[in-house]
């Protein structure tokens, strides 16, 4: 069998991302391979990608201690810039970009740091150029291609054809590259920042997860639970006020509440909290506040989805697709719609005015009969 190893990189989970090509004509057994990966291979070349065993090393106090003082350079912009720079802008419409970079993420199936590194960027940028609400979206995906080139191995990083695609062609590739250059100028090309996910490894490790009394909770489990309430966090801005660190140990905190390990484990909430508070540097009240914000964030995520498998039981449509539909009619129907309502209304309007002029001219006529002089 022919290998060709073309690149390996290090990402900052300090993994090692292996990409192997096999040729066509000598595929390995089909016994040993997924159904996904068996079908690409029929189909010519495959593309696969191995991530090895993390290195030990990277997980010494060593490693934490230049995390927590790199944070400091990279941390997002605790200030509200709605307020002072971006004036067209809402916090809801980025929520509503930010939701666009993580499932675009997610349907190429990019390594998690991809959206939490792209919405760094875009905070950042925000907090220093003031941007039109029509050019957020292309600013969104600029990052996203950036972050995607730092963290995804190179024949994996998303290509410009790709985000004009899910941009639905609003943006061109001459926008993508000119808008690349404006963030590389904003960031001073220092794009290679510290994200909640970084602290996540070196602070489970660190943490008496299993003891006499819990000995079923998976490491893995706690932390792809904190791996998505980070995900959730970095849509809403009023998260920047926390750093990189505090996340990340808000959101093990959080995981380990809703598995109740502090039930199974006998340790108390509080002691998590403060032993949490001293590996992250932080406070333990932020700590705190920043899990219960993510816990909200949940349960209203839950309820949400439940409506939505309630509503979809019972054959309704979704509030939400049903007010994209109606934002979805074509202009001229609605300015058809409009023009055949407005002579109705204008007709009701003239005959109600020459109501009340005919009964004021006979209130008059009558009060001048009833005058005697």
């Amino acid at each position: 069998m022919d290998l060709s190893c073309n690149e390996t990189m290090i990402n900052d989970e300090n993994e090692y991302n292996l990409y192997v090509e096999y040729q066509s004509d000598e595929k390995p057994a089909a016994s040993a391979m997924p159904q996904q990966q068996q079908q690409q291979l029929s189909n010519g070349i495959s593309k696969l990608y191995f991530n090895a065993c993390t290195d030990p090393t990277f997980l010494k106090d060593r490693c934490l201690k230049n995390l927590l003082t790199s944070q400091k350079r990279y941390k997002t912009p605790s200030c509200n810039y709605f307020n002072t720079i971006q004036k067209s802008l809402t916090p809801q419409m980025r929520k509503i970009v930010a939701e666009w970079v993580i499932e675009l993420c997610e349907e190429r199936e990019c390594q998690e740091e991809v959206p939490i590194l792209a919405i760094n960027y875009m905070d950042r940028v925000l907090n220093k150029l003031p941007i039109s609400k029509n050019n957020l979206q292309l600013l969104a995906a600029t990052c996203t291609f950036l972050a995607s080139k730092l963290r995804e191995p190179s024949t994996h990083a998303l290509m410009p054809d790709v985000l004009i695609f899910y941009t639905d062609n609003s943006i061109t590739k001459r926008d993508l590259m000119d808008t690349e250059l404006l963030v590389l100028g904003c960031l001073k090309w220092d794009v290679s920042c510290v994200t909640p996910l970084d602290f996540v490894d070196l602070i489970i490790s660190r943490l008496p997860i299993i003891n006499n009394y819990c000995r079923d909770i998976d490491p893995e489990k706690i932390r792809k639970h904190a791996q998505a309430f980070i995900s959730l966090a970095v849509r809403e801005h009023d998260f920047s006020i926390y750093s990189a660190s505090n996340i990340a140990a808000s959101s093990i905190a959080a995981s380990l509440s809703g598995l109740n390990w502090h039930v199974k484990s006998r340790i108390s909430i509080y002691d998590l909290v403060d032993k949490l508070a001293e590996l992250s540097e932080s406070d333990s009240k932020f700590i705190i506040s920043c899990m219960n914000k993510m816990e909200q964030l949940f349960q209203e995520q839950r309820r949400n989805l439940l409506n939505m498998m309630m509503l979809a039981k019972q054959g309704l449509p979704p509030t939400v697709n049903k007010i994209e539909s109606n934002m979805k009619q074509p202009l001229k129907e609605q300015n058809n719609s409009t023009s055949k309502q407005q002579p109705k209304r204008n007709q009701e309007a003239v005959s109600t005015t020459r109501k009340l002029n005919n009964d004021k001219k006979k209130k008059q006529k009558h009060d001048c009969e009833d005058v005697n002089f």
